[in-house]
């Protein structure tokens, strides 16, 4: 496995044991790779109203926004 891949996956392991899974129990975490080479990472989201969660790659893409702006994405591992 190259660097780049060894350090997304730390990363999502790193957010994996943030994420919020009080219902389902199966935590995720994502890691977003931009195409400039910065890492963005979010982890899973639940709320008691199933509709209003927010999945992993969707708070990552979050953080890639509130961080940077719009960016392109080159890879996301989850």
């Amino acid at each position: 496995m190259d660097d780049q891949l060894n350090e997304m996956l730390t990363k999502a392991k790193e957010v994996y044991e943030n994420a919020y899974a009080p219902y389902s129990n199966f935590a995720v975490g994502a890691v977003i790779l931009t195409t400039e080479g910065q890492l963005y990472t979010g982890g899973n989201v639940e709320n008691a109203c199933y509709s209003m969660g927010q999945c992993a790659e969707a708070s990552a893409i979050g953080h890639l926004v509130a961080k940077q702006g719009l960016a392109r994405i080159k890879k996301v591992l989850i």
